[in-house]
């Protein structure tokens, strides 16, 4: 992402607007929106990406199917949290928030604790070449049906606020 960017300018362009409000025309505002809405797409796309990534590997390739799994379940949850409370950050510190969703999206605790638990399997895979497949809090098939509820779930959740994703 090139600066100058909408989401460079402040880690919530939910407050943003709010700051930038009594400014704005409305034309300007609506193009504001319009730009949030595109990145909430674009995030959920990328999410999207990875996670087919990972569904086409072989079970032989688990440690990319689990790190790929991660990486579509992180900007799925990435594009939820942009959508619904503005949050966006490129900070390391933003995968500890992969599980962190909204009050009402579906199935919520479940998702916090999976997607936490499916972080520090990906970091496993990437980072220890000792580790093996049994040595995972979950399958790199459990892995996938996870991350399939989650996109399936953060679908339904965006359409309903209007999001063509």
């Amino acid at each position: 992402m090139k600066s100058p960017h909408i989401l460079l300018l402040n880690k919530n362009v939910v407050e943003l607007r709010r700051e930038l409000g009594s400014i704005l025309s409305r034309k300007s505002t609506a193009a504001f929106d319009a730009e949030v809405r595109e990145n909430v797409i674009q995030l959920f796309s990328l999410g999207r990406h990875h996670f087919d990534f990972a569904q086409a590997l072989g079970s032989a390739n688990w440690r990319q199917i689990v790190s790929r799994s991660y990486y579509g379940a992180y900007s799925v949850s990435k594009a939820v949290r942009l959508a619904v409370s503005g949050q966006y950050s490129r900070e390391v510190k933003d995968h500890e928030k992969v599980g962190d969703l909204p009050d009402d999206f579906p199935d919520k605790n479940t998702y916090a604790n999976r997607l936490r638990l499916l972080r520090d399997d990906r970091n496993l895979c990437d980072y220890d070449h000792t580790v093996v497949e049994a040595d995972l809090g979950m399958s790199s098939t459990d892995a996938v049906a996870v991350v399939g509820g989650l996109v399936a779930h953060a679908r339904g959740y965006l359409r309903t606020r209007k999001y063509r994703v």
